[in-house]
């Protein structure tokens, strides 16, 4: 069989309509049809032309509540490899996404108050767990430079190895749910005296959003690439500089508290070191790409985890994914 010799361009396809009776064709007179014919949209070669400039839009998994497609992923990266001998390549990402969520069970205690009558109260212990759940919505910005290692980034080899120092700035908008349950009380007591405390809401919910910038100075980048499919792997650790919601009160000298001026600052600092390792791998006829990431510090654990799946698109098709599929006269 020989193989198809028209070129890979984008085509314009019509479709055309005859109608046949007893297998004698129609002749086309009043009984014309209307539209005889359908001109449908071009058809776009997606077959991406090389991995240097793409952009991705998809879909982030929840694998936490079993393998659930939610909520929107998009990036756009650019990936400029050395091509002298002393030069220094560059490696560029803009993306937003959410990391899976982290169900934590944890057991508290707390002390409470009821009112029994207008001059006593009941005192007692409330024991339980509390279920928490903690999302976050990423927008970030990822730059890393590509300083060849001698014959280990030969363009020739089939995995090319660079160092790669970098620096990322993630705004995180973190949700927490925690949930009451399986809750018993002991140690009773009838106190005298008023009483204003009241328990905790069985749901609450905390929204705050954090600031991270991540130096990494020591990293290395592994790149596999082919006509068919394209390997980034991206590790480096370094310092971290986190900013989060502080304290809504200040302590005087005196012991007393004062609010914050609302227009004021009230992001607090803190500095610790970070791991961070992202995957790549997409394929060029379809521009699939799966995507993985993880992000933990060292003194206080926060990891994040994210798988995504995703649509490459070379940079000049992006337009033409909006386009209807019928185009209409």
């Amino acid at each position: 069989m020989n193989g198809d010799s028209l070129s890979l361009e984008d085509k314009l396809v019509t479709l055309k309509f005859e109608v046949y009776k007893n297998g004698v064709l129609v002749p086309d007179t009043a009984n014309r049809l209307i539209p005889a014919e359908f001109k449908i949209g071009k058809f776009v070669n997606d077959t991406l032309k090389g991995f240097r400039y793409l952009a991705y839009v998809g879909t982030n998994f929840d694998l936490v509540d079993g393998t659930k497609a939610k909520n929107l992923f998009f990036a756009t990266n650019v990936f400029l490899p050395p091509l002298k001998k002393k030069s220094m390549g560059m490696y560029l990402s803009l993306y937003g996404n959410r990391t899976m969520s982290r169900i934590d069970s944890l057991n508290f205690q707390e002390r409470l108050t009821s009112r029994r009558d207008d001059t006593s109260y009941y005192s007692f212990v409330r024991q339980g767990s509390v279920k928490m759940t903690t999302v976050s919505d990423n927008l970030g910005a990822y730059v890393n430079g590509l300083i060849k290692l001698g014959g280990a980034s030969n363009p020739s080899n089939l995995i090319q190895l660079y160092l790669s120092p970098s620096m990322e700035f993630v705004w995180r908008r973190i949700e927490q749910t925690g949930e009451i349950s399986r809750t018993f009380n002991k140690d009773t007591l009838v106190v005298r005296g008023p009483s204003d405390q009241l328990p905790r809401d069985q749901v609450t919910k905390l929204q705050t959003n954090q600031f991270a910038f991540n130096i990494g100075f020591a990293g290395i980048t592994l790149i596999h690439e082919s006509k068919d499919i394209c390997m980034r792997l991206f590790m480096t650790t370094g310092y971290s500089s986190l900013y989060y919601p502080g304290t809504a009160k200040k302590v005087n000298s005196d012991g007393t508290t004062d609010s914050f001026d609302l227009l004021g600052d009230p992001y607090e600092k803190k500095w610790d070191m970070f791991f961070s390792g992202k995957l790549w791998i997409t394929e060029a006829v379809t521009g699939i790409t799966l995507q993985a990431e993880v992000t933990n510090n060292l003194r206080q654990s926060r990891p994040y985890y994210g798988v995504t799946l995703s649509k490459a698109f070379n940079f000049q098709n992006i337009g033409k994914i909006f386009q209807p599929i019928i185009a209409r006269p």
